[in-house]
């Protein structure tokens, strides 16, 4: 599994860096052999200006169907982290719960002849 982080205006720590892999491949550890690539991308939507604009977005590619894509916006970049990582998993777990379940069919009443 391939993880890219891209920053923008945000500080490149690497106590943030490392705490993102960890939360995101946590996140995604159960279908870890299905998943190819996680785009992460970090952002301060309002710059110097503050307020609740950190941005974290995840898209993540996999062979299990269409790309997964979570966002969350919060005024700590951890929490922004957190939130995301946590809608990105309920997300991961729909879509291949939709690939497993099989569609019904829709049984037809016909009038009974006589």
């Amino acid at each position: 599994m391939q993880i890219d982080i891209i920053s923008h205006r945000i500080d490149r720590s690497a106590a943030l860096w490392t705490y993102i892999e960890t939360r995101f491949t946590q996140a995604v550890l159960r279908f870890a052999s299905q998943v190819d690539r996680m785009i992460i991308r970090l952002s301060d939507v309002n710059g110097s200006r503050g307020g609740v604009d950190k941005s974290c977005r995840v898209e993540l590619f996999w062979s299990l169907g269409d790309p997964v894509i979570a966002e969350a916006t919060d005024a700590d970049p951890y929490v922004a982290v957190d939130l995301t990582a946590s809608k990105l998993k309920r997300a991961v777990l729909r879509a291949s719960r939709r690939r497993w379940e099989k569609p019904r069919k829709i049984h037809e009443i016909r009038p009974a002849i006589i």
